[in-house]
Formats: structure tokens, C-alpha cells, sequence
């Protein structure tokens, strides 16, 4: 039982690990939009209008 509940935990240790660098790579100015989204002009203006809201 106790195999189980370490496992479970060490596989949402390493979901964590893995998801939360996207929530955390959030653009903060347009030259981050323009970083980002490199080569999507439409991508890159919608970025920066939501940066203006």
C-alpha cells in the first residue's frame, strides 16, 4: 500500500515538474510576444493586444 501512495506521489511530483514551465512562460512585453511567437505575425499582434488589456 504504501508502494502505491509513493508512486502516486512521485508521478504527480512529475507532472508538476513537466506542466508548470508553461504556466510560468507567460509573455510580459511585446519583445516576448515577438520571441515567442517568431514568424506568426497574427500570433504576435494578438499577444500584444491582450499585453494592452
Amino acid at each position: 500500500m504504501k508502494i502505491k501512495l509513493l508512486a502516486s506521489a512521485l508521478a504527480l511530483v512529475f507532472a508538476s515538474i513537466i506542466t508548470l514551465p508553461v504556466f510560468a512562460a507567460t509573455p510580459q512585453t511585446p519583445a516576448d510576444c515577438q520571441r515567442i511567437y517568431a514568424g506568426n505575425d497574427e500570433a504576435i499582434q494578438a499577444c500584444i493586444n491582450r499585453l494592452g488589456q
